[in-house]
């Protein structure tokens, strides 16, 4: 997979819809979405147009939100007995907020393209169970789309993925970091993950939708992701994301 297709996951992260948990979904075989691609995609993989993306953050919120902080008894060894104090806390309401974000090339799939990328999450997926996804047909287009209300699924899941575009990141790749950071110290209550996205009939990533609740949730941080919030545990009441990427082009 080409270095420009995996923009989509610290995109689709930060912000990887409209929830279709609760609808039928129009599952289509490997084969059909390979065919159609091979058809459609691939005599367009060459194409290049100026693009546009639109991140809108729809109804998200975050409720109650704590930092927390270890304070040893010894702190000159940092290690021991310690006790854990609240430092600081914070509420995050990002309704109707957008951002516009530019990128010099198209977001383009290929037939090969789709097929290693659902080899990855079938991989990732494969021995854990409560995880829909595959290919799905939109009216004529054609997406794909996973979904999971199983957190141990969702960890699974997300963790392997993101080490694996962060290889192809390399250095540039601080969000993939904070996002692994955030996932191996992770639990909640309840918690759900839908993401879809869709393809243009040339194979251009038409909208990319995520879609993240959590319960009370509780992030334990390693050493290198506490510098970024200045505590070592997060704990939250409510967290609902619910993002929509939406792109444009033109010549």
């Amino acid at each position: 997979m080409r270095k420009v297709h995996l923009l989509l996951l610290p995109i689709m992260s930060l912000a990887l819809i409209t929830s279709c948990a609760n609808n039928e979904v129009n599952f289509i075989s490997i084969g059909e979405a390979v065919e159609f691609a091979q058809k459609n995609f691939d005599p367009h993989i060459g194409d290049g147009y100026n693009t546009e993306y639109t991140l809108q953050f729809n109804d998200s919120e975050v409720d109650e939100a704590s930092v927390y902080q270890k304070h040893y008894f010894n702190p000159n060894e940092q290690k021991g007995g310690y006790t854990i104090d609240k430092i600081y806390g914070f509420n995050l309401d990002a309704k109707g907020l957008e951002g516009i974000l530019y990128y010099s090339r198209t977001l383009s799939f290929s037939s090969t393209d789709l097929l290693e990328f659902h080899n990855t999450i079938q991989t990732a997926t494969g021995e854990i169970g409560y995880v829909d996804n595959g290919f799905i047909k939109i009216n004529n287009h054609l997406g794909y789309y996973i979904y999971s209300d199983h957190l141990n699924s969702i960890i699974a899941t997300l963790q392997p993925l993101l080490e694996l575009f962060q290889s192809y990141f390399g250095r540039t790749s601080e969000t993939i970091k904070i996002l692994i950071g955030l996932l191996k110290g992770f639990s909640a209550d309840q918690s759900s993950f839908t993401f879809h996205v869709e393809f243009t009939r040339f194979g251009f990533v038409d909208n990319l939708g995520l879609k993240l609740s959590m319960d009370h949730a509780w992030f334990q941080f390693d050493k290198a992701m506490s510098e970024y919030v200045l505590g070592d545990y997060l704990a939250i009441e409510r967290l609902n994301l619910n993002l929509d990427l939406v792109t444009k082009y033109s010549l």
